[in-house]
């Protein structure tokens, strides 16, 4: 990576907390730098990912062999009568395991390009969101 663009990632080093802010740290990049070679984008994304999972009650986001894995928090708050929903609007995609600790798995198609997957999981992240019972 370009060490002027290293510079203003870890200056800038607040962790992104929603899609505004990587949108504002994105636009930054490209004003400084013009538009950011691949990898700086994929730290975005990540770090996006990973402030949502966080919310979700998301303790760990893997991502394997076009298999995205998404472990729970096993005190979180989610409502587990509306999984079934989530899983239906996926339509086979995502599924939900409580063996050992409760996750998400989803299957990506061979081929997804990393933008598409890093969309795919904020959409699933967000979705998981709305699980969650706030009165727990």
């Amino acid at each position: 990576l370009n060490n002027n663009i290293k510079e203003l990632m870890i200056e800038e080093n607040k962790e992104i907390e929603n899609k505004e802010e990587y949108l504002d740290l994105q636009g930054e990049l490209i004003d400084r730098f013009g538009e950011p070679p691949a990898p700086v984008n994929n730290l975005l994304s990540i770090a996006l990912v990973k402030s949502i999972a966080h919310k979700a009650g998301i303790t760990m986001v893997k991502y394997e062999g076009n298999r995205a894995e998404f472990e729970l928090y096993e005190k979180a708050a989610i409502n587990p009568e509306r999984i079934p929903e989530l899983l239906e609007q996926y339509k086979g995609k995502l599924k939900f395991s409580a063996k050992g600790t409760p996750s998400f798995s989803y299957q990506e198609e061979k081929g997804t390009s990393n933008n598409q997957v890093f969309k795919n999981m904020e959409k699933i992240l967000l979705d998981i969101c709305t699980l969650i019972d706030e009165e727990k």
